[in-house]
């Protein structure tokens, strides 16, 4: 869940609560059996749903249900039921809430912040062992690596978060320029596919940390180069001239994209390689010679 929408929903969630201190609008009927014949049917699948939440009915929430519950609360957030379900939920225990998965634990500090066990369910986040780590989702990954910058397993949460989802490595560190697992998410994304990294990091060369990023564009390998696409080969020719593989990049650039590779010399006289790329375009396109000033053999 992205923040705008958390917070969007936490708001309608603390003005539920709100209502419901007040008197409420509403009954809060605990089963379906207790509803009128006339209920609306969109009532009466949210209180069947309501009634879905507690493995044991009758019974006070555990932690066991805690996923079921906070999937109704993000579905039902106005509902009068919301606010009777919070109020439970803050009132379970540290024995309670055995059965709580990480993402109830996420979502509890998230939305309940003022819950007994969060200051267990922090002490537990830093005990998260590899394990574990590799079946979170990207979403909480983030989170854990916001509030436990100093985790012990830090590399480890960042690197699940590259190969998880790529996209919100990403937009982690865009937003957390000077988190200190940023430089090592950057190396794991070139790590990963440097092809696509190079792609989203050519338009960031601006940011806090573009040593990094200039670092994984360096350290390409010559396998990835030949995978990679003709605009990020023109824009590594740019920024690291002096590439190991310079000469491989100039050769895969203009076997894939000769016209790219023309254009790219005659906007760009004084690159370093300017002589060679003229050279090996003309050598694919004699025909180009002129248009270069190349003199052919």
């Amino acid at each position: 869940m992205s923040k705008d929408k958390l917070s969007l929903l936490i708001d309608k969630i603390k003005k539920t609560i709100k209502r419901a201190k007040q008197g409420g609008q509403e009954q809060a009927a605990s089963f379906v059996a207790d509803l009128p014949p006339d209920t609306p049917e969109h009532i009466l699948d949210m209180m069947q749903e309501y009634e879905k939440i507690k493995a044991e009915p009758h019974q006070p929430i555990t932690g066991w249900d805690f996923d079921r519950a906070f999937d109704f609360i993000e579905k039902y957030p106005e509902s009068i039921h919301t606010a009777k379900l919070i109020e439970e939920m803050l009132d379970t225990t540290r024995e309670t809430l055995k059965g709580l998965s990480y993402e109830s634990a996420v979502n509890i500090l998230q939305m309940l912040p003022s819950h007994r066990g969060a200051m267990s369910i922090i002490n537990g986040i830093y005990k998260l062992e590899d394990d574990y780590i590799a079946e979170l989702r990207s979403d909480i990954i983030m989170f854990i690596m916001e509030i436990a910058p100093d985790h012990p397993r830090l590399d480890v949460l960042g690197k699940n978060l590259v190969y998880n989802n790529f996209t919100k490595a990403y937009a982690f560190i865009e937003a957390n320029p000077d988190h200190p697992e940023t430089k090592k998410i950057i190396e794991f994304m070139f790590e990963k596919d440097p092809n696509i990294a190079t792609l989203l990091l050519k338009e960031r060369m601006d940011h806090a940390q573009v040593e990094s990023i200039l670092a994984g564009i360096y350290n390409i390998d010559a396998r990835y180069v030949k995978t990679m696409m003709p605009d990020v080969l023109i824009f590594i020719l740019e920024v690291a001239p002096d590439h190991k593989y310079e000469k491989l990049i100039i050769s895969v650039l203009i076997s894939k994209n000769y016209i790219k590779a023309f254009d790219f010399v005659k906007e760009n006289p004084q690159h370093p390689h300017s002589a060679y790329m003229r050279k090996m375009i003309c050598r694919k396109k004699p025909e180009l010679a002129p248009l270069l000033g190349v003199e052919m053999e």
